[in-house]
């Protein structure tokens, strides 16, 4: 996916990996850089890239943040749909227990099972904790209808799995909302840099030599960065 208001067409997590290949077919031919425009290609000019190229891998990184976030949200789905099924055995068991330490309402599972219905982690973390703690009260009169240690374990590592994925996805998202307009400024000052290397490797090569002028046309850079990933698609 392009980023919006971009000075590129292609996709944006296409810019870091060939800018690095341009890096790479700059250093080659240096040479012949430093000779056609001296004041250009100075001892500065490969700092001043790899600082650009740096910034703009930060930026990208926090982009795929996104797709990362998502598939957190689809393994959080998928542990949370063994909810039912653990809370309906555990409260038929809990119906029959004798001796519990709290009324069979406030054991936790209504709670827990409020808060699955309504998505709400937080409520949810909550409900959860409650419901282990006093089943870890309760194992003795639990474990006389059937229920095991193992389901209560069960439950628990549910629990840990759910909110460590939580966790995960909130930093995930936080770094994809950092790509703001300051953010597409960044992938955009890093392209005015290749954009300056590719015109003058161009200039140098063009009618001179085929193979090298390769190195410097943004079709071909792009050819490559798709077969290293196995993506033949367009941008």
């Amino acid at each position: 996916m392009g980023v919006s208001n971009a000075d590129f067409s292609f996709r944006n997590e296409e810019l870091v990996p060939l800018a690095k290949l341009l890096r790479d077919q700059y250093t080659q031919d240096e040479a012949d850089f430093v000779d056609l425009l001296p004041r250009v290609y100075t001892k500065n000019f490969l700092p001043d890239y790899d600082v650009r190229l740096k910034a703009a891998d930060a930026v990208v990184s926090a982009k795929l943040g996104q797709g990362q976030s998502a598939a957190f949200g689809a393994r959080m789905a998928e542990t949370q749909a063994a909810l039912p099924a653990l809370l309906n055995r555990l409260e038929a068991r809990a119906r029959r227990a004798e001796g519990l330490t709290v009324p069979l309402k406030a054991l936790g599972v209504q709670a827990v099972r409020d808060a699955y219905k309504l998505q709400d982690r937080e409520r949810l973390d909550t409900a959860l904790k409650l419901l282990l703690r006093n089943l870890d009260d309760n194992a003795a009169a639990l474990d006389d209808t059937g229920h095991t240690p193992a389901e209560t374990a069960k439950l628990r590592t549910l629990h840990q799995s759910l909110m460590s994925d939580s966790a995960a996805q909130d930093a995930s998202q936080t770094n994809s909302q950092r790509l703001t307009a300051a953010n597409v400024t960044v992938l955009n000052h890093l392209y005015a840099a290749m954009q300056h290397v590719l015109k003058d490797g161009k200039s140098l090569y063009r009618g001179v030599d085929a193979a090298r002028l390769k190195g410097y046309t943004v079709k071909e850079l792009l050819k490559r960065v798709r077969q290293t990933r196995g993506d033949t698609g367009e941008a």
